[in-house]
């Protein structure tokens, strides 16, 4: 039993890789020393809320971040190790989000901005090196399941 706890996160989150129009939608955190990562881009989203699936914890995230509703949320990424400044187990939830119906209506409600930009753009952001890996794998993994649809398109 012991060993079964120890493999269980103290900490969840569920963030999203927020699509509008193929480019990713990033907002820049406050700029308080009270929080992790102050001034720096990053994805939205946020922790899990007790009892509450990381799916349901991105839509309500969503919700009171940017205003928006969610109707579909694709799994991308699962990460687990330790957070900053914290030797807790944590696991982050990454989803794939289209909202490029939604974004001109969004809102938003936390962080100093939020903006859509370029892969190549948020090359030069200052952001965590895990929101940087995530975008990273998102974009090659993208780039290749577009070329695939293009070369099978190319076929027919």
């Amino acid at each position: 039993m012991k060993r079964h706890l120890l493999n269980v996160p103290a900490v969840e989150s569920a963030h999203a890789i927020l699509l509008v129009d193929r480019r990713y939608a990033l907002q820049l955190r406050d700029d308080d020393a009270a929080i992790a990562w102050p001034g720096m881009w990053g994805l939205f989203g946020g922790m899990l809320n007790a009892g509450e699936s990381p799916r349901q914890g991105l839509v309500r995230e969503l919700r009171e971040e940017l205003d928006i509703t969610v109707e579909r949320a694709g799994l991308f990424l699962t990460v687990g190790g330790t957070s900053e400044g914290s030797s807790a187990p944590k696991r982050w939830w990454f989803f794939e989000v289209d909202a490029s119906a939604e974004w001109q209506r969004h809102v938003l409600h936390e962080g100093q901005a939020a903006q859509v930009f370029d892969f190549v753009e948020t090359e030069g952001l200052p952001m965590t090196p895990m929101t940087r890996d995530v975008l990273r794998r998102h974009y090659q993994a993208s780039r290749r399941a577009f070329s695939t649809r293009r070369r099978v398109h190319q076929r027919r």
